[in-house]
């Protein structure tokens, strides 16, 4: 029996194979370079892909985790401004969007068959203030679902 190291490192030479060779191959090498049998061969194959499953989605959180921080300095950078006009407020709203959706927050768009992208965000007619409101508004929900938070009533499950 062999000690939970070497276990580790086992699987750790079986996925720098899965990288470039055939599962055949693999199953053969490691049966004859530590006297196992097919099947355990076959355990370390899928521990390894676990292993790798692992750290492709801890490269994908990363990635999501330095978008999300390129969109926040870009909207600190906006704010930043001494004056900002009504297209200022309308591209921070854009902004948000973009973090909304990263943070899986903002509703899926409608296509319609025509295959025209309809969103329904009209700023015509509204004052400085209410933008200022409904951004005030946006940030908080995006803060608390990029904590973990915000649920809507309807996103709730009931106990059954």
């Amino acid at each position: 029996m062999i000690d939970k190291v070497e276990k580790e490192r086992r699987i750790h030479e079986v996925s720098l194979l899965l990288r470039r060779k055939p599962i055949k191959f693999i199953v053969e090498y490691v049966r004859e370079k530590w006297g196992i049998r097919d099947a355990q061969a076959y355990n370390y194959i899928k521990d390894a892909k676990e292993e790798w499953k692992k750290y492709f989605e801890n490269v994908k959180q990363c990635g999501m985790n330095w978008h999300i921080s390129q969109i926040r300095d870009l909207k600190d950078d906006i704010l930043e401004k001494q004056t900002l006009n009504k297209d200022d407020y309308r591209l921070i709203l854009d902004v948000y969007k973009e973090e909304s959706k990263l943070l899986d927050a903002y509703p899926k768009e409608k296509i319609e068959h025509s295959g025209e992208v309809k969103v329904d965000l009209n700023l015509e007619g509204m004052d400085i203030e209410e933008i200022r409101r409904l951004i005030g508004t946006l940030e908080t929900y995006t803060r608390a679902k990029s904590q973990g938070g915000a649920e809507k009533e309807g996103d709730k499950e009931e106990p059954v």
